[in-house]
């Protein structure tokens, strides 16, 4: 479940461990990569997540959410969102490449930063801090809502593509935030789709070339 994967990434988040995408320590070129963060974004990240208690919190309603959802402005959270009926949508690599552009999208908008993510075949995991005067609840449902319109079209199909709502995790200031995007972005390893992370097309992390460092 999406869930128990998210359970686990904040497990690895909180112990630490190893960085880098593969034993080597190589990177191949992948497919896709949005480039997306530049160094004075990094920068203003880490320490926007060092003073993020400071920040005013807003509470965001829906009947799809679970109830004490809050979105607090510069926290990151891990959020994790499932496709309908756990289809295996983004075995497409069109599909894939849909939603990794509207995750760009919402970067680039200012609505959030977008530190780490990894597309497997039905569900994703994005880190994110929340940035500008959007919540959580609008970036996720943004980025759900223009990828669903964008995948059915070019399928040729109205069907719902999502499951309702979304799980989210905050990181607190304990927590290693690259700790949890080297654990999420070796889930497809751990999912036995590729024998190592590098291998895997659709994952990147703000992290990537310092690991190769």
């Amino acid at each position: 479940m999406c869930e128990s994967d998210e359970a686990q990434i904040m497990r690895a988040s909180t112990v630490g461990g190893p960085l880098g995408p593969n034993h080597s320590g190589q990177h191949r070129r992948r497919a896709f990569r949005p480039d997306i963060l530049t160094s004075t974004r990094i920068i203003r990240t880490a320490s926007r997540f060092a003073i993020s208690q400071r920040g005013q919190m807003n509470h965001t309603k829906s009947p799809n959410l679970r109830k004490g959802r809050y979105s607090e402005q510069h926290r990151i959270y891990l959020v994790t969102a499932c496709c309908d009926a756990r289809r295996r949508i983004f075995e497409s690599s069109t599909c894939a490449a849909i939603l990794i552009t509207e995750f760009r999208h919402q970067h680039d908008s200012g609505r959030c930063a977008s530190l780490a993510y990894v597309v497997m075949p039905d569900h994703f995991h994005w880190l994110v801090q929340l940035e500008g005067e959007c919540s959580l609840e609008q970036v996720v449902g943004q980025t759900k809502g223009r990828s669903a319109h964008r995948i059915n079209a070019v399928s040729n199909e109205q069907g719902r593509i999502w499951q309702p709502g979304f799980h989210d995790h905050a990181l607190r200031c304990e927590e290693s935030i690259e700790a949890a995007a080297n654990y999420m972005i070796h889930n497809p390893v751990r999912a036995g789709l590729v024998a190592e992370s590098d291998e895997y097309r659709y994952w990147d992390t703000v992290w990537h070339q310092r690991f190769r460092a």
